[in-house]
């Protein structure tokens, strides 16, 4: 560890927030975003559990959080809370990864290679005629309210893990991975981008479906966990829009997306994408009231600062590949880079990743762009308030 003095890291890291959200940060936070599949990917940490394990058994993805949370805990340092909680983990979630919504509306999950993937099954078009979705809150895939009951009932029982108990766990599908990335789940890639120039009817009412279920379930998932809608700072994403021009985003996809937010946000909205958006970004903004984008690696963060101006919060973009594979310095110098482009005007800039660490990254990679975001991403004086 580069640092031992985990109450005064805590102190500070909860000050800097505090700073942050009055919008008077003394420097840029510094986040990673990783989840449990860095245990599952890893031999020496998964402890011989799966990926199909811990979909298939909610205890195994319940306590594979917790272990998650305790190796991150005292592993990686970063703008967060360190070392062992003094009473309650972190929230946890009902972990489908990137299937769970694909799985919702039909596709079977493959394990091949270890990673879980949607298998898609709209291979004929028709079947969308006759494809219904009895329960909004089974949808086609029940197992993931099953894996909710039974971590909300360790939440409620008191249950403990070493010695701390859970906070909580969150509702599933409170967002959505989007409408276009799931027809791609359902229908495959290539045939969607195909079916834009030779079946545009069609696109248009897979999509319509998909979002038509999609705001149906976030409704019913929302009264059945004590969530209501519209919310405020409503979130959600849509990576496969990178594959579209601008011309076919607003033909084809800025339609529904602009009935998910109308449906469920009452404010401004909040979104991640990944891969080659930036010629995207712009109209998202303006179209969907966008004041938070998180974003992947391929974006330059510095021009698109100069293209929406301050007053949006950005989010990124450290590449995974360069933190998995590239040395310390590398990594120095990329963050620094980073932080120099002008991304940092008006203070809301988040450093990150862009998007997700990578089994196997090595923690001292991980050392190296925190300690250069302290370093480099300190603002010269405060703000007036």
């Amino acid at each position: 560890m580069q640092q031992t003095d985990v109450q005064r890291h805590n102190e500070d890291v909860q000050y800097l927030w505090e700073e942050f959200h009055r919008g008077n940060p003394s420097r840029v936070p510094v986040l990673f975003m990783m989840n449990p599949r860095l245990l599952l990917m890893d031999p020496a940490m998964s402890e011989g559990v799966s990926f199909a394990d811990y979909f298939a058994d909610p205890q195994i993805m319940l306590e594979t959080q917790l272990r998650f949370h305790k190796w991150r805990r005292l592993s990686v340092w970063a703008d967060w809370e360190m070392g062992l909680p003094k009473d309650r983990w972190d929230v946890v979630v009902v972990d489908y990864q990137n299937t769970g919504e694909g799985a919702w509306f039909g596709c079977d999950i493959d394990f091949t290679g270890g990673m879980p993937r949607c298998v898609p099954f709209l291979q004929d078009k028709r079947e969308l005629l006759h494809l219904e979705i009895e329960d909004p809150i089974l949808g086609r895939c029940p197992q993931i309210w099953e894996a909710y009951q039974h971590i909300n009932g360790r939440v409620a029982q008191g249950w403990e893990y070493e010695g701390a108990a859970l906070s909580d766990v969150a509702s599933p599908f409170a967002g959505t991975d989007g409408p276009f990335t799931v027809a791609v789940q359902m229908r495959g890639a290539t045939e969607v981008c195909m079916d834009l120039y030779e079946d545009p009817g069609f696109v248009h009412d897979l999509l319509d479906f998909i979002t038509t279920q999609t705001i149906r379930r976030i409704l019913a998932w929302g009264k059945a966990t004590g969530h209501s809608y519209p919310v405020e700072g409503w979130y959600f994403a849509d990576d496969c829009i990178q594959y579209l021009s601008l011309g076919h985003y607003r033909e084809f996809v800025l339609p529904y997306h602009k009935r998910l937010v109308e449906a469920l946000s009452r404010g401004k909205n909040k979104i991640h994408l990944c891969g080659k958006v930036q010629h995207l970004l712009p109209t998202v903004r303006d179209e969907l009231d966008i004041d938070l984008f998180n974003l992947g690696y391929p974006t330059d963060m510095g021009k698109l600062r100069k293209d929406l101006g301050p007053d949006v919060e950005l989010q990124g973009n450290i590449s995974p590949m360069l933190l998995y594979s590239g040395s310390p310095e590398a990594i120095v110098e990329a963050a620094k880079t980073l932080l120099e482009s002008g991304v940092t005007e008006g203070r809301r800039f988040l450093l990150c990743d862009g998007h997700n660490i990578v089994p196997h990254t090595p923690l001292e990679n991980l050392a190296a762009m925190y300690e250069a975001g302290k370093r480099y991403g300190r603002y010269s004086n405060s703000c007036s308030q």
